[in-house]
């Protein structure tokens, strides 16, 4: 972008764009030269008491490239998927490392040639994610 920061997504990833008749939607293929993002002018965005920087990447990479579903026992499931680029950013280990400082289990996930999958439907993981508002994605 124009300020220097880069944005690393899917072709399909959709992003809001300002418009002179408001905010719309659009796929990361449909954006051009001189578009422009909402941007945010305060420092959080919330002025919340619990959650920290690395629960919002988190909570943010499960709402983006992950999913939140109930599994056949009637548990919540979490699950994410981390590309093999995302991989080399070093994005599985930092996923890998919180939910272990949550759970005290390792998460490795399974591995396929585009990346790696976890899902989870740990008790522990469950109760932190709900007292942080964590809600099935819409």
């Amino acid at each position: 972008l124009s300020t220097g920061f880069e944005y690393y997504c899917t072709p399909e990833h959709k992003w809001p764009l300002v418009t002179p008749n408001g905010v719309r939607k659009v796929e990361t293929s449909e954006i051009r030269v001189g578009d422009k993002f909402p941007t945010l002018k305060q420092s959080s965005l919330f002025d919340g008491e619990i959650g920290n920087y690395e629960d919002g990447f988190v909570v943010g990479w499960l709402y983006g490239d992950g999913w939140i579903t109930k599994s056949s026992t009637g548990k919540n499931q979490y699950g994410f998927i981390v590309s093999k680029e995302d991989e080399s950013f070093g994005i599985r280990e930092r996923i890998s490392s919180y939910l272990k400082a949550i759970s005290g289990l390792e998460y490795k996930g399974s591995e396929s040639s585009t990346g790696t999958e976890c899902n989870t439907t740990h008790p522990l993981i469950d109760e932190h994610f709900t007292k942080l508002g964590v809600k099935k994605k819409a």
